[in-house]
């Protein structure tokens, strides 16, 4: 069984001492391997040394990471393969391939695990040896070293690590390269070429590859081959030219001839039957074999952006694209519509084109695409026609078609156009797991495929399939995968929700919980829970600090990271929904946090339309963005923003409105005081005087006064009657608080006048001189005599006098 760096590890001993020579690793049961200027030096040999050892030479080795205070257990080795070193330079052989004398290996020991490549993209890898500088000749050391990749002469170069306390120098030599992969430390070659100079910060170390070739009776069954499944992540029109993509045959088939004779086709189906596989690696290999011109697309938030790229990229090729020319073929887009300018791309091509619209649900939804540029996409798919040299294929999940049948005619345009896809059965799904790895050279234990096929289609689907095929790839044994292999990777239904835990429980070491959390939560979109929930195309600044998270995650698979080239953009998601559902931490989050998920998936959708929020929402919005202000888009924030302002406005109208009422009802108060008093006045016999504030500038602003006193202290300038006109009866003097304005310019009435038509009203005397009796109309007053009479209002328009009575009791009571 593969071990780790401890088990695998020893020491090559300089003969008659325990002085090292170099190091080495296992490689099998009884198989070491490591340099061979590193066997001349343990047997005393010059360095360039071309023979090989003869077979009784004897080469000590220990494995010192597995000693104790008593020290390290120790075997003899002999010589089976040699590579010589070069004669001069550093390209060249320089191998050498141990096989245990005697004794097997010690308790603990185990073989490393070849790879033909590292999992993780550039990663730190670690070699150990035993340094002069400073000299840690007892015990060794761990030096970090950056993996660069391939150069001249079969080697990798290595750069020395900044963080490192001991650079890679001669002590090193045979050292493997560890390297921490998902299925634990891995081996992707072993360490050769070191500078003896302070200064020198590179070195460099042969690949699986070039060992094999030196030794391949042992390391021919033992190098890992590359991994022919695609995790979580669709097949491409490459992976279908390997024979790697099985399995849709018949579909492929089908889709082609519908492909011919129709402008569009939507493949839709379940989420996990593969319907970006089907198109991306099947029916693009297709078409390109018969010289089509083939371009897939992503849409995302801005699809007509998306779509001129990809027609730019097809007329452009291989130029550098900027951004003026993104928008001049997106101008060109919407003027011109794509059928007329697909077509003509075509006649200069001379081939015809296919473009491939992949997760056209990304349009559909608000949270990601707004109403009208979702509309506007729409109708340009729709619009391209049967004679068209361009041909439009979109994939769509199954539950988002309902959505697309909403649009106008799209139901009528679609009605043949439709390509339903199902899940794969028990054969065809055997067919998906031992066909590539039959292309590879690796074969599965008896009765493994059956149960692996029966597995999947119990509800784990491609997805799940295809993420355990790639988890298990990595433990096979000499081109076999076993049984106790696969279930120590948790089978198709556990294999996902192991590693993501691994992977998560590695992460608390660099991040916390809650940033991660954050992180994984704004990848998903849901209104209703885990179960509903879908990923969401984020970009980098969304993330903003969070981002290493997202690359830490993509790392490992379980995030995807793209580059926008055009728009010098990042963008991540989650590399499956399938994620969402079968890791159940995830699983928690998303539960846990839907209601905060579900508004801020309604907001996103209120943003997309521009409409404001009611005033009843915006307390909750409010918590929300005081709470996890980080987690909300900024189109989130600005439509909150935009809403306070909005109810701002509202309250600042309403409260100017309420202060116009109050200053109405002042008025209408002092009105009315103004009336009861004229009517005190006339009843004492007060004739009625002209005031002087009728000279007032403004007519339909004038102010009169009714005081009968003082009147020598009024002022008749216009100046006086403004500086009064807007005081309230209360401040005004004494002798100006009756004065009182009407809203309508002509009923200003001096006292004694008619309500109706403001001339002086007369009066009348009665013939009675006993006991006055009241009639309808008239004023009750006192004669200079004592004796009671009375008098009856009246007035040129003959004003009724049961109507005037009625008036000023009217005004007198308010």
């Amino acid at each position: 069984m593969p071990s780790n760096r401890e088990g695998f590890l020893v020491r090559v001993l300089r003969s008659g001492s325990a002085a090292p020579a170099g190091v080495g690793f296992v490689v099998d049961e009884r198989h070491i391997i490591t340099c061979a200027h590193v066997v001349n030096t343990a047997l005393g040999r010059d360095q360039r040394a071309q023979s090989k050892p003869g077979p009784s030479a004897r080469i000590g080795v220990d494995f010192p990471l597995l000693g104790d205070d008593a020290g390290a257990p120790s075997r003899n080795c002999k010589v089976e393969a040699w590579a010589p070193p070069p004669e001069r330079g550093v390209s060249g052989g320089d191998v050498a391939g141990l096989v245990l004398v005697g004794e097997g290996l010690p308790k603990g020991a185990g073989s490393a695990r070849l790879s033909g490549q590292a999992s993780r993209r550039d990663p730190v890898v670690e070699v150990f040896g035993y340094p002069d500088d400073p000299p840690r000749q007892d015990h060794g050391a761990w030096s970090a070293v950056h993996l660069r990749g391939a150069v001249g002469g079969g080697l990798i170069q290595l750069d020395a690590d900044s963080e490192s306390a001991i650079r890679a120098q001669p002590g090193y030599s045979g050292s493997p390269i560890v390297a921490r992969g998902d299925a634990g430390d891995e081996v992707p070659g072993m360490l050769a070429v070191t500078s003896r100079s302070e200064g020198g910060q590179d070195a460099y170390a042969i690949p699986v590859a070039r060992l094999a070739d030196a030794w391949p009776e042992v390391l021919g069954v033992l190098t890992l081959p590359g991994c022919p499944y695609r995790g979580l992540e669709a097949f491409t029109a490459d992976d279908a030219k390997a024979g790697v993509f099985v399995g849709r045959e018949e579909e492929v088939g089908q889709l082609r001839e519908m492909v011919r004779k129709q402008p569009l086709v939507v493949v839709t189906g379940p989420s996990g039957a593969g319907k970006s596989s089907l198109v991306n690696a099947g029916l693009v290999r297709a078409l390109q074999d018969e010289g089509w011109i083939a371009r897939v697309v992503r849409p995302g938030g801005m699809p007509v952006d998306a779509l001129a790229e990809a027609l730019l990229n097809i007329e452009q090729g291989d130029r550098t694209l900027t951004v003026d020319d993104l928008a001049r073929w997106a101008d060109r887009l919407r003027s011109g519509g794509l059928a007329v300018l697909g077509s003509k791309l075509s006649l200069l091509a001379g081939k015809p084109i296919m473009l491939c619209v992949d997760q056209l649900e990304q349009v559909l939804d608000p949270g990601i695409c707004t109403p009208a540029a979702s509309a506007e996409f729409l109708d340009l798919l729709l619009g391209v026609q049967p004679v068209d040299r361009l041909r439009l294929v979109c994939t769509m999940r199954a539950d988002f078609l309902s959505q697309l049948l909403k649009h106008p005619d799209a139901g009528a345009f679609l009605r043949d156009r439709l390509f339903t896809l199902s899940p794969m059965g028990l054969d065809r799904m055997k067919r998906v797991i031992t066909e590539p790895a039959e292309v590879r050279g690796v074969h599965y234990e008896p009765g493994l495929a059956d149960l692996i096929a029966c597995d999947a289609g119990d509800g784990g689907g491609l997805p799940l399939l295809g993420f355990a095929l790639t988890e298990l790839w990595p433990k096979q044994r000499q081109r076999q995968i076993s049984l106790a292999e696969y279930r120590s990777v948790g089978g198709v239904m556990g294999s996902l929700s192991a590693y993501a835990e691994r992977v998560y429980g590695t992460f608390l070491d660099r991040f916390s919980e809650g940033q991660i959390r954050r992180v994984m939560l704004t990848l998903v979109r849901s209104r209703g829970g885990a179960s509903e929930a879908t990923r969401r195309l984020v970009t980098r600044e969304d993330l903003g600090l969070d981002w290493p998270v997202a690359e830490e995650l993509a790392e490992r698979r379980l995030v995807v990271v793209d580059h926008d080239s055009v728009k010098g953009e990042d963008s991540a998601q989650i590399a499956h929904e399938a994620l969402i559902r079968e890791w159940p931490r995830f699983a928690g989050w998303v539960d846990h946090d839907a209601d905060f998920q579900h508004w801020r998936a309604a907001l996103e959708e209120r943003a997309a339309e521009g409409d404001i929020l009611p005033d009843t929402r915006l307390a909750e919005a409010d918590r929300w963005l005081s709470e996890r202000a980080n987690e909300v888009p900024p189109e989130v924030q600005r439509l909150v923003a935009d809403s306070k302002s909005a109810w701002l406005r509202r309250v600042t109208e309403l409260e100017d409105a309420r202060k116009r009422a109050e200053d109405a009802a002042r008025e209408a108060e002092a009105r009315t005081l103004a009336a009861a008093a004229e009517l005190a006045l006339a009843s004492r016999g007060v004739p009625p005087r002209r005031s002087p504030w009728a000279a007032c500038a403004r007519p339909s602003r004038r102010w009169r006064c009714w005081s009968s006193r003082r009147r020598s202290r009024f002022s008749s300038s216009t100046s006086s009657c403004s500086r009064w006109a807007s005081a309230s009866p209360t401040s005004r003097p004494a002798h100006l608080r009756f004065m009182t304005r009407s809203p309508d310019p002509w009923k200003w009435r001096r006292p004694g006048t008619c309500l109706r038509c403001l001339s002086p009203l007369k009066a009348a005397a009665s013939s009675s001189t006993s006991r006055p009796r009241r009639r309808s109309g008239s004023v009750k007053g006192r004669s200079p005599a004592g004796r009671s009479r009375s008098k009856t209002a009246a007035c040129s328009c003959s004003t009724p006098t049961a109507w005037w009575k009625a008036a000023a009791a009217t005004s007198m009571t308010g």
